[in-house]
Formats: C-alpha cells, sequence, structure tokens
C-alpha cells in the first residue's frame, strides 16, 4: 500500500489481494488492509457525511485510537488543498508527501519519488514499489488518481 504526491496531483496505490481503497466522500479516499477489523470501522463511516479532509481525519483518529496495530493512508482534497496522511498505531498520523507499507516499498520510493513526478511516472513508480512490497511476484493494482482540481473563478 502507498500513497504519494505527483505534479499533477495524489495518488494511492494498494496490492488487491492485501489492501483495499475506500471511498470515504467526494475527493476522501482511504487505503487500508483488507483485515476483518479494518473493514468494519471504516464501514461504520460510510454514513458520515464528510465535510472536508480533516474531519475524516480526526474521525479515523478516533475510530481507530485504541487499535494496537494500523496502516491507513488518508488521501484527499479540499477547499484548503492536497492532503496525504499516514494513519498508525492507536489513531497517531503523519502528514507525508509519500509513504509506502513494506521496507522494500518505502526504500524504492525514498530513492525514486520526487514531487515532479508526472502521472505516468507516478502510475510506474507504484507499480515498481508494489511488487516490490511482494516480494517482486506480480500482483493486481488498484491505484486511485486525484487531479488537483482548478481554482474557481
Amino acid at each position: 500500500m502507498l500513497g504519494m504526491f505527483f505534479d499533477e496531483g495524489i495518488m494511492l496505490g494498494v496490492n488487491m489481494e492485501h489492501n483495499i481503497i475506500y471511498e470515504l466522500a467526494d475527493r476522501i479516499y482511504c487505503a487500508s488492509s483488507r483485515s476483518a477489523r479494518e473493514r468494519q470501522l471504516l464501514l461504520e463511516l460510510s454514513s458520515v457525511k464528510f465535510a472536508n479532509v480533516a474531519q475524516a481525519l480526526e474521525l479515523l483518529c478516533r475510530k481507530f485510537e485504541h487499535v494496537p496495530q494500523v496502516e491507513l493512508l488518508l488521501a484527499g482534497e479540499d477547499q484548503q488543498g492536497l492532503y496525504l496522511f499516514a494513519i498508525k498505531s492507536y489513531g497517531t498520523y503523519s502528514r507525508v508527501s509519500y509513504s509506502a507499507y513494506g521496507a522494500l516499498a518505502t526504500k524504492h520510493l525514498q530513492q525514486h519519488w520526487t514531487p515532479f513526478l508526472s502521472n505516468k511516472q507516478a502510475e510506474q513508480l507504484a507499480h515498481e514499489a508494489l511488487n516490490l512490497s511482494m516480494g517482486q511476484q506480480q500482483c493486481r493494482h488498484d491505484l486511485c488518481f486525484m487531479f488537483k482540481l482548478k481554482p474557481r473563478l
């Protein structure tokens, strides 16, 4: 599972065998493992109408504040801009420019990511990193791209 900014927006990517991307609201997405616990907690949020990314982050952190092991990526855009957050154990989080779960995928992003990647370059980097996270075996990936909204005049 990974997320990254690129020159035209932000993306999430997952290995479809072990992870899933949930649409929490218009332009707000969360990548998670397919575990029953995480799925149940995220589905409980499906009826919430999130006003912005900050509200989604707050509710996710509250939902997972008692969970000792969790790995989520929250990506979204609202009136204040684009956001990517890595949410970890006990509802702690960090705002990041890129993030990956798995040592090899993380190292690959550290070596190759720049904020100036085109969407094609970001897509290629995501596939490479996700394959590394699976020990080089080919797996199906799901990628979610959010392109920056044009400012309203």
